[in-house]
């Protein structure tokens, strides 16, 4: 019975099933908080802010001036960005047809996204470590990061926030972020722009079913009134009856009742503006190799009241109060045993963010921020019961808390009409409260940007971050590991002409005081990247990039799932005429390491997606994934015995939406 005990607390490592009920709000906001927010609240009357452009009208050029948030706190042109920015549009979203905000980032330069039967992972820049659900690149929405406060995973798939007709532009920027963001902005940072309701301007329905049996549907609504109040509410559901796939000798792998809700409101009224979330999961996986056959939900949802101002001519103001919480309810059976695992995880946090920007001072854009966080709750817990006599074998439970105060800074310089640099840094002090420990860490970064013509552009930088260890890695442990750490170095040179764009990037990871289940001291990640991008009149446009990425640890051995090579097309054309579009995106995978040391084999997949208006305020979509069939697998903790989880064959989707104004 003691190994019976002992295997499945180890089992609880592994399957790393979660979660319980939301608990009510207690806001406890420190005197620390109070300050920040009497600091930044307008005490002059309130200035109009510029209209932002529509995005999928613009051509190349002025598209490559476009402001961007997701590299620095400053919102910048693409150029002038001391990283090499990527950004899919609203545009580019419909006419691909990407359904997921997995799909949006498996199809932008040097991304890949694993698929495991019950969450979607992200991979880049050297890291691709499969079943980690706290990833290395911090997603942000509308600059809120969304990730949750014990697992510090990123829900991308069927499982996110947002539909992605309610996305905007995504902006990618690669790099350590945690000199600007903070925790988790570790190998990069994406963040997620949202629609105003100014883009619906009435209501929208739409249904959509594909021939794997999903469903979907979701009515959004949206509007700016005359009294300058403006709106935007989504609800949506999916639902799908699941993947099986069987492998030699019978073994089948499935998962099936899968079901995902999602709500999303946001509202803006002069300087003031306020987002809502949430989106539940609920599926079943059942796994013959392995025996184990699990159920769970998720639940996750947030809110956040921003205030923009301006005190004065040259000073600004940004704050911003957040709350967030998130719910995981799991079930295990592990039928070679007869034993059930039920497990419950929790979270909540919140916290005040605040920013002070001064552009007063000849050649210089000066941000000084301050933020204050809480993780009001971490905790999980569970038991054992035995299968058909629901005996309790063993029970257990963890809680902690915890919070962060974190100071930041950045200026933007320019030097010469041709010269400019980059300088920022962000002090973060971590407090755990169950363990009575306070970790400190300051990350700088550094970046110098020469554009000796008007067309070309060439950076060059430095950064580290720093990532704290979450609740699910030190579980169990009887002290705290210090934070992980990476230091960077990237040369990035960018040209750019009206129909046309150029990227090459060159770049040097090093990262260090990994944590002890790793087994390994630190790792060396090396890479280039290239990028072409064209746009033609009649909104004809082709973007191919590659990537070369070698990451290695101080032993000298390949990391598990990181691809050396990763290439990318997509070439979109109308046809017949301007409301009627064809697309095809074409995405290569190399060869990589699997988790038994052995090699995975590379893949070729092809999408093609059919757009069409054929109605006024009508919209019909039409899309073939994997449209060669290709047999390939991901590698994942939910496969066979090599570690391999087979995807999807060929499919069609059909999509019918239409606005009604």
């Amino acid at each position: 019975m003691v190994y019976l005990i002992q295997y499945f607390r180890a089992l609880l490592s592994a399957q790393r099933i979660r979660t319980q009920a939301f608990k009510c709000f207690r806001i406890s906001v420190s005197f620390l908080c109070t300050v920040l927010l009497l600091c930044t609240l307008p005490w002059t009357s309130p200035k109009t802010f510029a209209e932002s452009p529509d995005l999928t009208t613009l051509p190349l050029e002025e598209l490559l001036e476009t402001e961007v948030i997701s590299a620095t706190h400053f919102a910048q042109q693409i150029v002038d960005a001391p990283s090499a920015v990527s950004i899919i549009t609203a545009d580019e979203i419909h006419r691909f047809g990407y359904r997921t905000i997995a799909e949006i980032l498996d199809n932008m330069r040097g991304l890949h996204v694993m698929r495991g039967l019950d969450y979607s992972y992200l991979g880049g820049r050297g890291y691709g470590a499969p079943g980690d659900y706290a990833g290395r690149i911090l997603v942000l929405i509308d600059g809120y990061p969304a990730a949750d406060n014990f697992f510090s995973q990123i829900y991308i798939a069927d499982d996110g926030y947002l539909d992605t007709a309610l996305i905007e532009r995504v902006e990618y920027a690669p790099g350590p972020g945690s000199a600007i963001y903070g925790n988790s902005a570790f190998l990069g940072v994406v963040n997620i722009v949202t629609r105003k309701g100014r883009n619906f301007d009435g209501v929208e329905a739409e249904v959509l079913t594909t021939s794997n049996q999903d469903q979907e549907a979701r009515i959004t609504g949206g509007n700016r009134f005359d009294n300058g109040l403006e709106l935007l509410f989504s609800a949506s559901v999916f639902t799908s009856d699941g993947r099986s796939h069987e492998y030699d000798g019978g073994d089948v792998i499935s998962s099936s009742d899968r079901q995902s809700e999602r709500f999303f409101l946001k509202g803006g009224y002069r300087n003031w503006s306020l987002e809502a979330a949430s989106s539940i999961l609920y599926q079943d996986n059942l796994n013959t190799i392995t025996d184990f056959a699990r159920q769970s939900s998720d639940r996750n949802r947030f809110i956040h009241l921003e205030h923009d101002a301006y005190l004065g001519r040259d000073w600004r103001t940004v704050t911003r109060l957040y709350y967030g919480d998130f719910q995981f309810e799991g079930l295990v059976d592990d039928q070679r045993f007869d034993v059930r695992q039920d497990i419950e995880t929790n979270g909540s946090w919140y916290g005040i963010d605040s920013k002070l920007i001064y552009l007063g001072l000849a050649g210089h854009q000066i941000l000084l921020g301050s933020e204050y966080r809480i993780d009001q709750e971490q905790e999980t817990q569970g038991q054992y019961r035995t299968i058909p006599e629901d005996e309790v074998l063993d029970t257990y439970k963890f809680a902690d808390n915890g919070n962060t105060f974190s100071l930041y800074g950045e200026d933007r310089i320019t030097l010469t009409p041709t010269l400019s640099a980059s300088l920022g840094g962000r002090y973060d002090r971590r407090h755990f409260d169950k363990y009575d420990t306070t970790q400190d860490v300051f990350n700088p970064r550094f970046a110098v940007i020469h554009r000796p013509t008007e067309q070309l552009s060439l950076k060059l930088s430095y950064g580290q971050a720093s990532r704290f260890i979450t609740p699910e890695e030190y579980l169990g442990s009887e002290e705290i590991e210090q934070p992980s750490r990476v230091r960077t170095t990237e040369f990035v040179a960018e040209h750019k002409t009206y129909q046309r764009r150029l990227l090459a990037s060159l770049y040097r990871y090093h990262v260090d005081q990994l944590p002890t289940y790793t087994r390994e001291e630190s790792n060396t990640i090396r890479g280039a990247e290239l990028e072409s991008e064209w746009q033609w009149q009649g909104a004809k446009t082709l973007r191919l990039s590659y990537a070369w990425q070698h990451a290695e640890n101080n032993k000298g051995a390949d990391l598990t799932n990181v691809p050396n090579h990763i290439g990318k097309l997509h070439f979109s054309t109308p046809i017949l005429n301007e409301r009627t579009h064809a697309s095809l995106a074409l995405r290569y995978v190399g060869e990589r390491k699997n988790l038994t040391n052995g090699s995975v084999d590379s893949y070729t997949v092809a999408d093609v997606t059919l757009t069409s208006e054929p109605l006024s305020g009508m919209d019909v979509s039409v899309g073939i994934r994997n449209l060669f069939d290709e047999q390939y697998d991901h590698v994942s903790y939910d496969g066979n015995q090599d570690g391999l989880l087979a995807q999807d064959g060929r499919s069609i989707w059909l999509r019918v939406g239409y606005r009604f104004q």
